[in-house]
């Protein structure tokens, strides 16, 4: 048993009670001046992040305009790996990211090889979210600061692959074919509701393609980020971006510096997954309508060849007829052009 010296009488070299509360007291103090500085400094790295999202998808809109409306390519990990490789740099995203040291993760030679990178005015940070701050223990030893990039884009857009004659060089997703390949910006029906680049969760980010079933809610394929304070930035096709932040657990989560790890997604916390897969592409009998002067413009999918343009005077009673028009095809789409008609008419597409 260990015995205690008996007290001597003389002064602690401990905390007396006032010491106590008045070194809590700085405590508390120190504690509110941080938390503000804490709550600033995210508001700056939201403010920051979306103003990258923005430029990505202004450059993303530039090269479309300079190419005659073709989308950049979006290539998976082969098919970058290959054209970095080969030194052609077909695509918008060079570096394959993961947890290792390999130099595709801080090259930033890759990321001025992109094809968007011209029309970022030099500025390689608008790949990277200020809030990415992730680096494994091994590249922290390495002395490493950052990776370079924490966005991907909706893998719904453009070509993914390298191969002449894949499905998706005809407006078919080559991993969910019942799903539009959107390769022309005017190919997209619903621009302010689809989805271009986010925030992808740093364990899940690899190339950049962001890739998910929108037809099935029960597990994620590719992980949103969620470092904005349980959200992620995202872009749209009208060029706007924002913070959405994620309502359940499910879709916020730690950063394990390890992938793959559970990606099930409980039966009550599906809504987050259903908003995004949404956002992502639209079937192929999804009709999109524009109008420009005294023109319409109808586009839907080359696939399947059997939908026709129909119109009707009306809805009560409907009274459709086929429109004796061959539509112009190509890019995965068909395109009908007609005058803007001077009475109410009403347009659909019908499956033979």
């Amino acid at each position: 048993m260990k015995r205690f010296p008996k007290s001597s009488g003389r002064a602690s070299d401990g905390f007396s009670r006032p010491d106590l509360v008045a070194t809590l007291a700085a405590c508390c103090l120190l504690t509110g001046l941080a938390l503000p500085l804490l709550r600033a400094g995210m508001v700056q790295q939201t403010v920051a992040c979306v103003d990258h999202l923005r430029s990505l998808g202004l450059a993303w809109q530039l090269y479309a305009q300079d190419n005659g409306e073709r989308l950049v390519n979006n290539y998976g990990v082969s098919d970058t790996m290959a054209t970095v490789n080969a030194k052609t740099y077909r695509t918008w995203a060079l570096n394959v990211l993961d947890w290792s040291t390999d130099r595709a993760n801080t090259n930033r030679l890759l990321i001025e090889n992109s094809r968007l990178y011209p029309y970022l005015g030099g500025d390689p940070s608008a790949f990277k979210c200020d809030a990415d701050t992730y680096l494994s223990t091994v590249q922290r030893r390495a002395g490493w600061s950052e990776r370079v990039r924490s966005y991907s884009m909706n893998a719904f857009l453009g070509r993914t692959t390298a191969t002449p004659n894949a499905s998706d060089a005809n407006g078919v997703n080559l991993y969910f074919p019942e799903y539009r390949q959107f390769l022309l910006t005017s190919s997209i029906p619903n621009p302010a509701e689809t989805v271009v680049f986010l925030d992808e969760h740093p364990d899940s980010i690899n190339d950049g393609l962001f890739l998910n079933n929108p037809n099935v809610a029960t597990q994620w394929g590719d992980i949103p980020g969620s470092q904005h304070d349980g959200g992620a930035g995202i872009s749209f096709a009208d060029g706007s971006a924002l913070i959405r932040r994620w309502s359940f657990p499910s879709s916020q989560k730690p950063v394990r510096y390890a992938f793959p790890f559970n990606l099930n997604i409980p039966a009550g916390e599906r809504e987050d997954y259903r908003w995004l897969a949404r956002r992502l592409s639209v079937v192929h009998a999804t009709l999109g309508i524009t109008q420009s002067e005294d023109q319409l413009r109808f586009i839907w999918s080359q696939t399947p060849p059997n939908l026709v343009l129909q119109t009707s005077p009306g809805l009560t009673p409907a009274a459709w007829t086929d429109l004796k028009i061959t539509p112009q095809r190509g890019l995965g789409q068909s395109v009908v052009t007609l005058p803007a008609p001077s009475e109410s008419t009403v347009y659909r597409l019908l499956r033979r």
